[in-house]
């Protein structure tokens, strides 16, 4: 707890009326949580206007209301505070609340369309390795030595996220690997953050609902790299086209451009790709290599583990330790997690929700399997979400499996059957001699996996692509309980890889 003008010591406000000793105890943004010793931010959203639950959040308990805009009626005994730059006071505000958490703490923020989650599980792993207490925030949760938090966001608001730190550096770590998503960059969240290092890992179609433009989706991520300070550590995937753009105003001292091209400092060379893991070469531009291996499968996750590695390499950590390390990783809940089923069929469940990431896991199954098996891919694409990637995702399915099972992948309230018509606009433009596979629709998920491993022979693969981890189906307004994963391994699996 502290004084509301420590708060604004921190980031000054234009105007308070009102009690500035008041003692603020937390920073909501939700009304509905307000109570007495509640600093309430009513900012303006995309669907909702804090000024419009200024009374609500009064009713509670709370006495202390920020905005960037005067609200129609205060409350009697009110204190307000009026900020030009809300979202940048929210940000200061919440880590000033908790004694800026990231100052004792390594924060490594990844952002990228695809690969985020992976590469902060392989960072923790391979910080845990190198006996640096690791924990983790991001899509899963906030996860630390067993214990797990829940959030809403890949990126919490500022408010939350800087709890979770707190809560990590009191729990004893000294690292944390962060996802750091688009959203949270335009909103501001990650800000009173100290980095000590980012990874960019590709940038493909993805929340264009949102950004609109790949050039505003790409900028947005642009700024957790123009946040480093001059001691952090800056890592690109450079074959993307965006990766120089990420690092263009960047103060970070260190640079590294990893790739498989020539224009990367650090290079993936003699990759090994088989179903029960994967090697490879890193090639230094100074000469340096390293030979790695691992359990986990794809050269996505071979571009994961390396950005993670050339990361932690640059920020001092030995060589042969990081290599070591690396030999026992895992995947994270739902990142192309292998069931092996009792009729003799390869199930996987995979986050991939983007054209480009289902794009590569359908590829890396193919390089997997055996060429005379076949592949059944199910999925669906998210309701109330970027529409332009459904038609693309549809094109891609055809293309590269043996048999598509289109279904319903959190639909809200968009009607199932008008996505599964999107993604088939797709379908239908691909021409007959490109398109493999037989395609059909059942909206129910559970029944269209349940036909997939009915429909596959032994030896044939099937792809659960869209939801992995979820433990939940979203209909309407309401979450339904529903797990890919729990379906596969409670009715259908003997074993899992």
């Amino acid at each position: 707890m502290r004084r509301l003008e420590e708060l604004l010591a921190v980031y000054p406000a234009r105007q308070v009326v009102g009690d500035r000793a008041q003692m603020v105890a937390q920073i909501m943004l939700d009304s509905r949580a307000a109570g007495p010793h509640t600093l309430f931010v009513a900012r303006r959203g995309t669907k909702h206007d804090g000024l419009a639950y200024v009374r609500d959040a009064y009713d509670r308990g709370c006495r202390i209301i920020a905005s960037d805009r005067m609200p129609p009626m205060l409350p009697e005994g009110c204190t307000f505070i009026l900020a030009d730059d809300l979202l940048g006071a929210l940000a200061q505000w919440s880590h000033a609340l908790y004694g800026f958490p990231s100052m004792a703490l390594d924060v490594y923020g990844v952002t990228g369309t695809n690969g985020k989650t992976t590469t902060t599980f392989l960072l923790a792993h391979l910080l845990g390795g190198c006996q640096v207490p690791a924990g983790i925030i991001g899509t899963l949760g906030a996860e630390w030595n067993g214990h797990q938090r829940p959030t809403r966001h890949t990126t919490p608001e500022a408010p939350e996220l800087a709890d979770m730190l707190d809560w990590l550096r009191q729990s004893g770590c000294q690292a944390v690997a962060m996802e750091v998503s688009s959203h949270a960059l335009w909103w501001r969240r990650v800000e009173g953050i100290r980095f000590a290092g980012a990874v960019f890992t590709n940038l493909t179609a993805d929340h264009l609902d949102f950004h609109r433009t790949m050039d505003n989706y790409a900028r947005a991520k642009k700024r957790l790299f123009d946040m480093l300070p001059p001691d952090a550590v800056a890592v690109v995937w450079s074959d993307s086209e965006w990766s120089d753009l990420m690092t263009a105003d960047t103060k970070a001292s260190t640079v590294c451009k990893v790739g498989r091209d020539w224009n990367a400092n650090v290079r993936i060379c003699d990759e090994q790709l088989g179903a029960d893991g994967s090697r490879w070469r890193l090639v230094w531009d100074d000469g340096h290599t390293l030979e790695l291996a691992m359990p986990l499968v794809g050269s996505f996750n071979v571009e994961n583990a390396s950005l993670a590695v050339v990361l932690l390499a640059a920020r001092g950590y030995e060589l042969d330790q990081l290599a070591e390390r690396l030999r026992t990783a895992y995947s994270p809940p739902g990142r192309m997690e292998r069931y092996h089923l009792p009729n003799g069929v390869t199930a996987l469940v995979d986050y991939a929700h983007t054209p480009d990431a289902l794009e590569r896991v359908l590829r890396g199954c193919r390089k997997m399997m055996s060429p005379q098996a076949r592949l059944i891919c199910v999925f669906g694409c998210g309701g109330d979400r970027d529409q332009a990637k459904r038609p693309l995702m549809g094109a891609l399915a055809v293309s590269l499996a043996d048999q598509v099972i289109l279904t319903s992948d959190n639909p809200r309230s968009e009607d199932p059957a008008r996505i599964i018509a999107d993604i088939r606009a797709g379908i239908d433009l691909v021409h007959p001699a490109k398109r493999r596979a037989v395609v059909e629709e059942i909206p129910d998920r559970a029944a269209a996996i349940t036909a997939a491993i009915t429909a596959a022979q032994p030896g044939d693969w099937v792809l659960v692509a869209g939801k992995g981890h979820e433990d939940y189906q979203i209909i309407g307004t309401e979450r339904v309980s529903y797990s890919d994963r729990a379906l596969l391994a409670s009715y259908l699996c003997v074993s899992k890889t």
